[in-house]
Formats: structure tokens, sequence, C-alpha cells
């Protein structure tokens, strides 16, 4: 909707609500959703967004949550706290307090 607002505005409401992301994909069923004319900003849109989704595949294989912050990719409360302080000035005498 950020991307097209105007194509998403020529898409049937009832499509919207409840046409998945893999429905819309598959064999290019966003573009026969589209109804009516585009005007040129439309067409922009609509160019902008096949542009974008060119490239763009759904695989079956589960989501993995990675934490690019860490080699592991795991969270940890410990990285975050070092990660806030990086490149702050360590006053040594403080740490003995």
């Amino acid at each position: 909707m950020d991307l097209a607002p105007v194509v998403v505005a020529s898409v049937p409401k009832w499509v919207i609500n409840t046409r998945t992301v893999e429905q819309a994909l598959t064999n290019l069923q966003w573009v026969r959703d589209i109804r009516g004319g585009l005007t040129a900003t439309g067409l922009i849109e609509y160019l902008e967004l096949w542009n974008a989704l060119l490239n763009f595949y759904l695989s079956d294989m589960d989501d993995r949550h990675l934490w690019r912050h860490d080699s592991s990719g795991c969270f940890s409360s410990k990285l975050v706290y070092r990660l806030f302080f990086h490149g702050s000035i360590s006053f040594e005498p403080g740490r003995r307090l």
C-alpha cells in the first residue's frame, strides 16, 4: 500500500481482505486483480511494483529469525548492552565504583 497506493486503490476491497501473498504472486494474479484504467501515476507505480516483485519468490522453508549483530545469529542481552556502549568513552576509575 505504501509503494503503490494508486494501484491498490484499483483493487477491490474484498480481494485485498481475502487474497494471500502466495495467491497474489501465483501466476501474477495480483496483475489480474487490478480493475479499471490506471492514471499516469498508477502506471508508474505499477511498473515499480512489477520491478520490485520480479525476482521475489516464496519458499516452503520455515522462517528463521537471525540476529545480524552476532555471528551465531542469536540474540543476547549481553551483546545488546555491549552494542549500546560501543564507541563510548570509558572512564577507568569509574570501573572501581
